[in-house]
């Protein structure tokens, strides 16, 4: 059909590439592409309850989650509001001194803005007490999330999460930006206008897909390919000082913004105020950006030097235990760590010894606060599922989750832990291993190889460059 080199066709049968249909959504994704939003469950149902805000010119009150992705969700729907003319305060938690997720404090902070409709980003699917508070007050909770869920659901006005039980949504693994961008998407189709009216919501969404590694297949794919052409024309001021900042022309890649842009916002997420990077991404302040960029520079110094010392420090402590090593999964803590960052270096530590890697901080000397990252086939949330009852609370995807302890628990969940995974992990996982699609010569090494390879970019998780 393509007439293509059998090398090349080779590749497009590894990437199950071998239909007309997948091979022209892969090769030449359009914004055509992105699946129906009603398709999720709960999507009329909300996308109603949001116009009757609008229309009754009620103030809408949106929660991100304080990470790259929340703050990017958060961003999306306050711009996606406003283009539709309603009324929006929005508000991301300083993860260190208020935690993550839906609390009452914010269902009063919602009220005191005169709001009677809550929007969650990223979070709100366990803030089953926080949700019960809000409709006590009468004000109603659409949550967007998109983490794997326990048994129990909330009772919200609207979930929309494609993970949800009886959910049809075609595509599982969208991140919270994902599911935000599909709200708008939703709102764009309810209005009958063009799916391109929703680009300035993907060129945000971008930060979030690539910031909380969701596989790049499908819309995720739609999504960072179409942002990447089209974020140097974004409306967005703050995403144009990032890119100028950073000297990022086009053509842009996945690796300038993962390397020089998402640092920025998740080392402010973790350290510092994360409404400070809601602001950046929505300002249209000349002057109030140039003081946020300082900030989130600054932060990112500081978390770069904290970062170093931590990871130092756990690898110092595995090598020098010698019985930890012989473990199928390793688990380390300490009471000066800073939460924030041991998500990035357990994946550092995972990635260096080939097993899944728990770190723990008990900063709050008896509760720990733990990041858990994990290898393929070993699902940590089915894990801290099992182990439940050592824990106060737990959340996340298949390879990363976190969780709280009590520190007099902790004994026992690592005994628990241990033996599970000497069950369920098998050494052949910590082996090094080549990957190898296929044989080829030199010769077919040419200009036509090269301009297939570049075509499927861009590159991440479930599309490894």
């Amino acid at each position: 059909t393509y007439n293509v080199p059998k090398e090349v066709a080779i590749i497009m049968n590894n990437y199950e590439l071998s239909g007309k249909l997948e091979f022209k959504r892969f090769m030449f994704p359009s914004i055509n592409h992105f699946h129906n939003p009603f398709l999720m469950k709960g999507m009329d149902k909300a996308i109603k309850r949001i116009f009757k805000a609008i229309d009754a010119r009620k103030k809408v009150f949106i929660l991100g989650d304080s990470d790259a992705d929340g703050i990017s969700a958060a961003s999306l729907l306050y711009e996606g509001i406003k283009f539709f003319g309603g009324e929006v305060k929005a508000f991301v938690p300083n993860r260190k001194k208020e935690g993550r997720g839906l609390r009452e404090v914010h269902i009063d902070q919602a009220i005191s803005y005169r709001c009677d409709l809550l929007i969650t980003c990223d979070c709100g699917m366990n803030s089953f007490e926080s949700i019960e508070y809000a409709n006590e007050k009468s004000l109603d909770v659409i949550v967007t999330d998109h983490h794997l869920l326990n048994d129990k659901i909330s009772n919200a006005h609207t979930i929309l999460n494609p993970n949800q039980t009886s959910c049809e949504y075609p595509f599982k693994d969208l991140s919270g930006s994902g599911v935000a961008l599909k709200l708008l998407q939703g709102m764009i189709k309810y209005k009958n206008l063009k799916m391109e009216t929703s680009q300035f919501g993907i060129n945000l969404a971008i930060f979030g897909t690539l910031s909380d590694m969701v596989p790049l297949v499908d819309e995720n794919r739609l999504i960072v390919k179409l942002g990447l052409k089209s974020l140097a024309n974004s409306s967005s001021k703050g995403i144009k000082k990032l890119l100028k900042k950073a000297n990022i022309k086009q053509p842009i890649s996945t690796l300038e913004i993962s390397h020089y842009v998402l640092p920025k916002l998740n080392s402010t997420a973790r350290l510092g105020n994360s409404n400070r990077v809601f602001e950046l991404l929505t300002t249209k302040n000349e002057n109030k950006l140039n003081s946020i960029y300082f900030e989130l520079n600054h932060n990112n110094e500081k978390r770069l030097h904290i970062q170093k010392k931590i990871f130092r420090e756990a690898d110092h402590y595995i090598k020098s235990n010698v019985d930890l090593v012989k473990e199928k999964i390793i688990i380390c803590f300490s009471i000066d760590w800073e939460y924030g960052l041991l998500g990035i270096i357990a994946s550092k530590l995972r990635n260096q010894y080939k097993r899944p890697v728990i770190l723990i901080s008990f900063m709050d000397f008896d509760i720990g606060r733990g990041s858990f990252r994990s290898v393929a086939g070993f699902d940590s949330i089915k894990i801290l599922n099992k182990l439940n009852s050592y824990l106060i609370s737990y959340g996340g995807h298949k390879m990363a989750s976190g969780f709280k302890i009590k520190k007099s628990n902790f004994n026992n969940f690592k005994d628990a832990l241990f033996k599970y995974a000497d069950l369920k992990l098998n050494n052949q996982s910590f082996e090094k291993s080549l990957s190898i699609d296929l044989k080829i010569k030199f010769s077919e090494i040419n200009s036509t190889f090269i301009r297939f390879l570049k075509k499927l970019e861009p590159y991440g998780l479930k599309n490894k460059q």
